[in-house]
């Protein structure tokens, strides 16, 4: 039975219900067009509305823009809203009626239905459990037993299937122990490898070494008689020690003092340069007519006015000295070394340091009359020719100065402090170092490896000493005013060097001692050990 609800204007647009013909139980709500629950005309607007569909006797609608047909439905009832209000006009559209949705009107129909679907849930899930069993058995192995149970009940297969599960639990636990022991054995087995690949190179090695001297077994055995069969070389003695050390070191000085003295008397005169006073330079003195700008400038004045022998003035005192020196300087540091081990089986750097320091001390005291007799040989400016000897100038300084601390032994207090420190830095580095240093085997290589250190000894010594060196100068040196002392002790000479000259004067001098003193160690190292080593071989 089909009802239509039309709009005045908009006739071509519908809303079909049907209601079937067995009794209005089925309520069916189509539709010719998109749209189901509004009607709207050619321009957009909603025109009609269905808002409820409802069970119930059919009440008729009508209004000025819509009619609708006034035959009833029984069991449904419409509700036709004509165009849209405020109440409604934000309301969205609810989810369509299914199109053959069934409307029971009777329980007992209801119930028979839910016993239907719930026999037929039952049914499937029976059906399902038992095709799991059927699996679960299949999947079981046949010595898995069940008891007294029947092989094929539901009870047999799933006791059979509990202890087929604790079977393999128990299987588990033994195998992870059993995993757990056999990374144990790998770890072990690692090991062995390692140990077994280190004897075999052990056992390759020592036949690479029977084999290499197989041949030569009986030549070996043959040296050993023989040196069995020798008698034992006696130790030698402290004195013949300290003689092959003083023939050593006076090499030592004497080779260093004939290749390094023109640095020195250079270093010297940069030293004794001071800032001429106004007097002297009216005078027309000898200082203030030569000034020395530098060690090159120097070099060439001195070349100039005095001649190229006057590069070794002073020369004969080093060399009578250096031998004493030497042997006095290395004696003294062999024997100081056992009086600051403080308990230690080996020196420790500060053993090299205090012996050196010790050992320069002792030779600073011996040193200083040849030092003074130098100096004033050095600060000489006159020709060679026409330059005193070094006997003459000894018996001037004696003659008018005497033997004490303001005649030959001037200046002893600076002496040692740049005799001590030197040697103390000297030594202490030296052998400090050259014992973190690993030995060539190459003997080019070692050469070089004690240049370096002997050149680096020698520098970082003068660079920390000169200030003492400068003092010692000043004090040993002529005055810069005849007749008047201005340099007395060591201390007082540096703050007055400082004050008057500045900090850098403190550092005059400081290039000809670094290349004098830094090669100049190497070199007296160098021949100190070879020599010592030469006398060792053919004396001991």
């Amino acid at each position: 039975m089909d009802y239509t609800l039309t709009s005045s204007e908009q006739k071509d647009t519908k809303l079909l219900l049907t209601v079937d013909q067995a009794g209005a139980e089925d309520l069916v709500i189509s539709e010719k067009e998109k749209s189901f629950y509004d009607v709207k005309n050619a321009e957009g607007v909603v025109q009609y509305r269905i808002v409820n569909i409802a069970r119930g006797p059919l009440q008729n609608v009508n209004n000025s823009s819509s009619s609708t047909n006034s035959n009833p439905i029984q069991g449904c009832q419409f509700y036709v809203i004509n165009e849209l209000n405020e109440e409604h006009s934000n309301l969205k559209p609810g989810k369509p009626i299914p199109r053959r949705q069934p409307v029971y009107t009777s329980r007992k129909q209801r119930d028979e239905e839910k016993k239907a679907t719930h026999k037929e849930v039952e049914r499937r899930r029976r059906d399902r459990m038992n095709k799991l069993l059927s699996r679960l058995k299949d999947q079981l192995p046949d010595t898995a037993g069940a008891g007294s149970c029947n092989a094929d009940s539901k009870v047999s297969i799933l006791v059979k299937a509990c202890e087929y599960i604790e079977k393999m639990q128990e299987k588990d636990n033994s195998f992870i122990v059993c995993l757990e022991e056999n990374e144990k054995l790998e770890r072990e087995n690692r090991k062995l490898k390692v140990e077994n690949e280190k004897l075999r190179k052990d056992i390759q090695r020592l036949t690479e070494m029977v084999e290499s001297k197989k041949n030569v077994k009986q030549e070996k055995v043959g040296i050993i008689n023989n040196k069995m069969a020798e008698p034992e070389k006696k130790q030698i003695s402290f004195l013949k020690r300290a003689a092959m050390q003083v023939a050593a070191g006076g090499s030592a000085g004497f080779v260093e003092v004939c290749i390094m003295q023109p640095l020195d008397v250079v270093k010297t005169r940069l030293q004794l340069q001071s800032k001429p006073p106004a007097a002297t330079a009216a005078s027309g003195s000898a200082a203030s007519k030569v000034y020395y700008k530098g060690v090159f400038d120097c070099f060439v004045k001195m070349y100039k006015h005095e001649g190229i022998l006057s590069y070794w003035k002073g020369i004969l005192p080093p060399v009578m000295v250096e031998t004493p020196k030497r042997a006095l300087k290395f004696v003294c540091f062999e024997q100081y070394k056992p009086l600051f081990m403080f308990g230690s089986p080996t020196p420790t750097p500060l053993t090299f340091s205090l012996a050196g320091l010790g050992a320069g001390l002792t030779e600073a005291i011996v040193v200083n009359p040849f030092e003074v007799v130098k100096v004033a040989q050095q600060a000489d400016r006159s020709r060679m020719k026409e330059a005193p000897t070094t006997w003459a100038v000894t018996r001037r300084i004696i003659r008018e100065e005497g033997f004490g601390l303001r005649g030959l032994n001037k200046g002893v207090t600076a002496t040692m402090g740049r005799n001590g420190v030197f040697n103390m830095i000297y030594f202490g580095f030296y052998h400090s170092v050259k014992n973190i240093m690993p030995a060539y085997e190459d003997s080019t290589m070692e050469f070089l490896r004690k240049v370096i250190l002997g050149f680096t000894s020698g520098t970082l010594a003068s660079i920390i000493n000169i200030p003492f060196d400068v003092a010692k100068s000043r004090i040993q040196g002529p005055q810069p005013i005849p007749g008047q002392r201005k340099y007395h002790t060591t201390f007082r000479s540096i703050v007055l060097v400082a004050k008057e000259e500045g900090v850098g004067a403190l550092y005059k001098g400081l290039v000809p001692k670094i290349m004098r003193l830094g090669p100049g160690g190497a070199i007296m190292l160098l021949v100190f050990e070879y020599a010592y080593e030469y006398l060792e071989h053919r004396f001991a």
